[in-house]
């Protein structure tokens, strides 16, 4: 769960990252630099998109964090139990009597 939260959030995070670079190169292209207005907007949106920048390298790290727990732990049950099978009424039936030794 917390690998695809972190993949749903680094995936939006990239999006919103990708969006304002594509809104920043379409301005840029157009933009009246003796029109305080134009050149005020345009240095907003460039706020804005290096806040997302930050935030998509924030989004990136979590998500690389919760890959690198994760993987261990996958590891561990493909080594244990992958590939195993289990008969489900003998299962049932042995579950009715186990118990721990005491120390």
């Amino acid at each position: 769960q917390e690998v695809r939260e972190g993949r749903a959030h680094y995936d939006a995070s990239r999006k919103a990252l990708a969006t304002l670079d594509g809104q920043l190169k379409a301005r840029r292209a157009g933009i009246d630099v003796y029109d305080k207005a134009q050149v005020d907007a345009y240095k907003r949106l460039l706020q804005r998109r290096d806040e997302a920048s930050s935030a998509f390298a924030a989004a990136a790290r979590d998500y690389d964090a919760a890959v690198k727990r994760y993987n261990p732990v996958v590891a561990d049950y493909n080594s244990h139990c992958a590939g195993k099978s289990f008969d489900e009424a003998t299962l049932r039936a042995v579950e009715k009597t186990l118990s721990c030794p005491k120390p």
